[in-house]
């Protein structure tokens, strides 16, 4: 790594957030991904405190500012999209009280206005979650508690709207007057904007996927999940309006996510499928260490979420295609109604690999699932312990494709 060339001062989340300067999440970023948790840490902490408290860091890289009119956010993320969320609630609960305060909270501290009065925004979410940002939370005209969250990204940031609602709500029911309610929204607000953080600045985008590699947000560890992301995209550049691997992720996050299990999940489940035993805390290394080709790793990633999607959600018709794929269905039906998941690792790699086995693997998977029934539901044994027997098999089915 060469060296960074970055500054850091102390400063206000109003002299970061609200000043003129406007932020974008980079494509290398991982999801919004604060839950009640962080939420009531960060209420707790911002309603307790009397002065202004530290909260972290914010990093940014101004390397394309220029061009793009935007400083991308390394770190700080979490933090910067939940104040904007804030925000928004004490806009919106002012609009009941006050609908000149409510503009005010609208044009100051979420919206920035260019030379004309057009308004901008002063923080632009990833692609996955930009749309649902602006028109629930920064635009000021529609109501996000009607609205309808495609994906888990989305319905986090309408629970944590109800939340932030929910406990403002209840401090102001302890006051009596319009004005001493408008007084606590103020308050509220003028909290936010003496937050202090330390302001970190770097100059090469280079330097941004570096840090983003060491560095974690208050309360959220980075995943493999989001460590590869990062290193994915840091290889597989942009191609003007054309971003390969953006796409490829977002395919593969798709699949994931309707299957309502963790992306870090599937990815090791992938890699043990395929190429070696290893526990989550030292994938991530050994990942970067052996693959060489990234859009491979993608287009791997992508066929294999497809059948991790089957095993977890599919319906007969996904199995048409396979030779006895009925019974194959029924067996994975039962494992999916008995809740068992660690021989998806064997699964996966027996369905990628079943036009080059040589053999109808019908009668493997079949034994699975009465394996698993004893196993599991009659003897209760723990199933992660047979999970690196899984692994075994699996990678032997790629490497020497051996009948099963």
């Amino acid at each position: 790594m060469s060296e960074l060339s970055f500054e850091a001062k102390n400063k206000t989340l109003s002299e970061v957030l609200f000043s003129t300067r406007k932020y974008q999440i980079p494509r290398f970023q991982r999801p919004y991904a604060w839950t009640s948790d962080e939420v009531s840490q960060f209420w707790d902490d911002l309603s307790t405190n009397d002065e202004p408290y530290f909260i972290g860091s914010i990093i940014v890289s101004k390397e394309n500012e220029k061009t793009t009119g935007f400083a991308d956010v390394i770190d700080g993320q979490q933090r910067m999209l939940t104040t904007t969320i804030l925000i928004s609630v004490l806009r919106d609960i002012a609009k009941e009280l006050d609908v000149e305060r409510a503009k005010l909270y609208q044009r100051q501290d979420i919206a920035i206005e260019d030379r004309d009065g057009k308004e901008a925004y002063r923080i632009v979410p990833d692609e996955s979650l930009s749309d649902f940002f602006l028109k629930y939370i920064q635009q000021d005209s529609n109501d996000i508690t009607k609205s309808s969250p495609s994906t888990a990204v989305e319905k986090r940031v309408k629970d944590n709207y109800i939340d932030l609602k929910t406990r403002v709500e209840l401090d102001l029911k302890r006051l009596q007057s319009t004005e001493r309610k408008l007084e606590f929204l103020d308050e509220v607000r003028t909290k936010i904007a003496d937050l202090i953080v330390i302001n970190v600045e770097i100059s090469r985008e280079e330097d941004a996927y570096e840090i983003f590699e060491t560095t974690n947000a208050r309360g959220l560890e980075l995943s493999v999940a989001d460590l590869l992301k990062n290193l994915i995209f840091k290889q597989i550049k942009a191609d003007g309006h054309k971003d390969l691997a953006r796409d490829m992720w977002q395919e593969i996050t798709s699949e994931i996510e309707s299957t309502g299990t963790d992306l870090r999940k599937f990815i090791r489940y992938y890699w043990i499928s395929k190429y070696s035993f290893i526990s989550e805390k030292k994938l991530y290394r050994e990942i970067k260490k052996t693959v060489q080709d990234w859009q491979d790793l993608l287009l791997d990633l992508i066929d294999n979420a497809h059948w991790y999607n089957k095993l977890h959600e599919g319906n007969e018709q996904d199995f048409a295609d396979l030779k006895n794929g009925r019974k194959i269905f029924k067996s994975v039906l039962a494992l999916r109604l008995m809740q068992i998941t660690q021989c998806h690792v064997f699964l996966m790699a027996v369905l990628r690999n079943i036009d080059r086995l040589g053999t109808d693997p019908t009668k493997v998977i079949q034994f699975i699932e009465k394996f698993s029934f004893q196993y599991s539901a009659v003897c209760k044994m723990p199933t992660n312990r047979i999970e690196k027997t899984f692994s075994k098999y699996a990678i032997k089915s790629r490497v020497h494709c051996i009948p099963i």
